[in-house]
C-alpha cells in the first residue's frame, strides 16, 4: 500500500504512479496531475474526502479485500507511462515548441486580445535560446525513428 497525502496541488506525480505500477494501492488526494492517471474506485483510492476516521476506516477496508489492480490496468499504465512512450511524445513536443516559441520572436501577435505579451521579453529570448540548446541535445540523446 502507498499513502500520498498533500494539501497542495500536485504535478504530475511520479510517486504515485511509480507505486501504482509496481503493484501497490495507492491512496492519494487527487489534486492536478495526479488525475491524469489516478481513478477513483478503479485503479486508487481517494484521500481527504470527509474526515481522518473515514480515510482510516476505507483502507482497513481495502486491506482486509485484499484488492489489487488488474494486470490489464498495470500493462496499460506501464506501457503508457513507459520511457519508450515518453520518447514517441516528447519527439513532437520539442519540434512544436521549437516552431511556436520561433514565431513569436519573429511575428507579432495578430490576436492581441488572446496574447499575453505583444513583445517577447528578455527572458522569454534568454528561455529561448536555452530550450533550443536543451532540445538539440535531447534529441541527440533520443534520435527520431523512422
Amino acid at each position: 500500500m502507498y499513502l500520498y497525502s498533500s494539501d497542495l496541488t500536485e504535478g504530475f506525480g511520479f510517486q504515485p504512479l511509480e507505486a501504482l505500477i509496481s503493484g501497490c494501492v495507492v491512496f492519494s488526494a487527487f489534486h492536478g496531475g495526479l488525475s491524469d492517471y489516478l481513478d477513483p474506485e478503479l485503479n486508487a483510492f481517494k484521500l481527504g474526502t470527509y474526515s481522518l476516521q473515514h480515510d482510516v476506516e476505507r483502507i482497513l477496508k481495502v486491506l482486509r479485500s485484499g484488492w489489487a489492480n488488474s494486470e490489464s490496468e498495470l500493462s496499460y499504465l506501464r506501457e503508457e507511462y513507459s520511457e519508450e512512450a515518453f520518447n514517441r511524445r516528447i519527439q513532437r513536443v520539442i519540434p512544436a515548441m521549437d516552431e511556436f516559441f520561433s514565431h513569436m520572436e519573429s511575428s507579432p501577435a495578430d490576436m492581441p486580445h488572446l496574447a499575453i505579451e505583444t513583445k517577447v521579453p528578455a527572458w522569454r529570448r534568454a528561455l529561448h535560446r536555452t530550450h533550443k540548446l536543451a532540445g538539440r541535445r535531447l534529441r541527440m540523446l533520443l534520435p527520431l525513428k523512422s
